[in-house]
This record gives C-alpha cells, structure tokens and sequence, in this order.
C-alpha cells in the first residue's frame, strides 16, 4: 500500500513539473519576443539556452519559438544560426500549416543568401514567399523591401524601383509610417545612382520628415547621411548646414562602422567644397578609411560622388556573387515544401 501510495506522490509530482515546466518555457518565450525588438542578442541568448527543452511545447509553439530565433538572428546578421534555425522548422511536417512562420522562414533565408553572397537565389527565395498567401501585410512590405534590396545590389534599378513602388503603394493604404519612411529613403537612393537629384532630393526630404514625425531615429540617420551627401553633390551649402549638427550627433550615438567613415567622409568633402586643400597625409588616412567600407553598395556610392572631389584614388567594389552550398540545398525548391 505504502509503495502505491509513493508512486502515485511520485506520478502526481512529476505530472505538476513537466506543467511548471511548459509554463516556465512560455514564460522564457514572452520574455524573448518582448526584447526582440530594442535588444534581440538577449532574445537570441534566451532561446538557445533552451531550445533543447521546446519538445515541452506544443508543435505550433515550437514553431513560434524558431520563428523568434530567426528574427533575432537576422537582426544580428547571424547567419550560421539562421541556417541551422531554418533548417530545423523545415523538418515540422507543421510548417505548411503555419503560414506566417513559413513567410519568417523564407524571407530570412533569402535575406541570408543575399548576405553570403548568393543574391540570384535572394531573388528566388523573395520570389517564393511573395507566391504564398500572405495575410499580414508588414510580412508582404519587409519581402518587397528586401527583394527590392537584392535586385539593387545586382543592378536592376527599373525593377527594384517598381517593387519599392508597388510597397509604397501599400504603405500608404496601411498608413505604415515606418515602412514608408524606409521605401522614400531606397527610391531616394535610386534616383542618386540614376543622377536625378531633384528626385533623390525630394524623396529623402520625405522619408526624413516621417522618420521625424514618427522618432525613427536610424531613420533619421540613414536618411540624413544621404542628404548630406545629396548637399555636397549639388553644392548645397545651407542644406549641409541644416542638417549636419542633428546627423553627426546621431552619428556618433551609431555602432555602425560603415556610417562613421561615411560622415568622416562628408565632413572633409564639405572642407574642399570651403576651398580646403587637403594634405596628402590627409588624404592618405581618408583612402585607408574608405577602404574599410563593409557595404559594398555604400562604397561604390561614395567613391561615384565622393571620391574624385576628395582626390582618393580607390577601386570599385564588386558584389562577389557566390553559390550557396549549404544544408538547406536539400530543400533547394522552397515553393515545394
């Protein structure tokens, strides 16, 4: 009797653990998806700390989980984790019944292939999930974004612009403020590599006014970089000086490598615009930071406009197109899942 009894304490015991067990699971999941946004290194560290414990949740759970972890993970441009964390929801038989962790999937696995290199595949992959039924339309913005991202770093301008077009469209009925902010700002950019300035001009002012609006402050930043750039190309001095103190504060409040060198760029631009010569030591140290541009698109932007007044002499950049070789050749034709 007595060992029914320590069976049945036993029983009871472990059934309430495996339970606290799934709650405290959930609980580690609000906890990551409430920091995904202002800090996703501390989701991405709260989810793989226990992503060995997701078979406590339910499959559609375990699903959301991953879901995070990919968005986490492309924030911080992880991409070996996006790779295995992709590969892992393709193995949920669930995953067709999931449509808007199928869309997460596929957009970061094409943002990841743009990264590494592969951007003809980016474009198929952007081209997959725009076929699915998509019913949340910031889904359907951040796909035309990035597709419009891939088809600029390959040189197709006339279609990049038609998709930021059609995703302004879009932004606008949805009255996105954020998404169209970011859209002004990237057909801002193709009209730059296009020459026509007055439309750069008049899109970056736009993008910049509802990043304002809206206290977007990498918007501001990005937007206002460009039209800093935008001032010394047309020779603009009140433009330069309106925006340069609020941008370079900005700035330097920035991580980003890439836009310090571009600022250190504008500021000595804007000196030989004064009539500044300057030293060849200068110059030196200018064509060393130049060359540490990450952003292959940035770098050949500034060297078009920058590097001639500035008298560096640096090569073009170019995007070094690669094949993915990785694990999820296996399930190469996403449209098939």
């Amino acid at each position: 009797m007595k060992l029914i009894v320590i069976q049945l304490a036993f029983f009871f015991v472990f059934h309430s653990e495996a339970k606290l067990t799934e709650q405290a699971m959930l609980d580690e999941l609000a906890k990551a998806e409430d920091y995904l946004q202002v800090k996703p290194s501390v989701s991405t560290a709260i989810l793989t700390k226990h992503l060995d414990k997701v078979s406590v949740l339910d499959r559609q759970t375990q699903l959301r989980w991953l879901q995070n972890l990919l968005r986490a993970s492309v924030s911080l441009n992880d991409l070996t984790q996006i790779e295995s964390t992709a590969a892992l929801m393709l193995s949920y038989p669930e995953l067709k019944e999931a449509n808007d962790k199928l869309i997460t999937l596929l957009s970061s696995v094409g943002i990841m292939m743009r990264r590494l290199g592969d951007i003809e595949r980016s474009v198929d992959v952007f081209d997959c999930a725009l076929q699915q039924p998509i019913d949340n339309y910031k889904q359907l913005l951040s796909l035309k974004v990035s597709k419009g991202i891939s088809l600029r770093h390959l040189g197709k301008t006339s279609e990049a612009k038609q998709i930021y077009q059609s995703a302004l469209v879009v932004a606008l009925q949805q009255q996105n403020e954020i998404y169209q902010s970011i859209i002004y700002n990237a057909l801002g950019l193709l009209a730059l590599e296009q020459g026509n300035y007055s439309l750069a001009k008049k899109n970056f002012i736009e993008g910049m006014h509802l990043s304002q609006k809206i206290s977007r402050r990498s918007g501001q930043l990005i937007t206002g970089l460009n039209l800093l750039l935008l001032a010394i190309v047309q020779d603009d001095e009140m433009l330069y000086l309106r925006l340069y103190s609020p941008i370079s504060s900005l700035t330097h409040g920035s991580k980003n490598n890439d836009r310090h060198i571009y600022l250190l760029l504008l500021e000595h631009a804007y000196q030989v615009m004064q009539g500044k010569q300057l030293t060849d030591k200068e110059l030196s140290a200018l064509a060393k930071e130049f060359a540490k541009i990450k952003d292959t698109s940035l770098y050949n932007l500034l060297l078009r406009h920058l590097a001639k007044p500035l008298n560096i002499s640096v090569e073009p950049k170019q995007n070094v197109q690669v094949q993915y070789k990785g694990e999820l050749l296996k399930y190469a034709d996403f449209c098939q899942i």
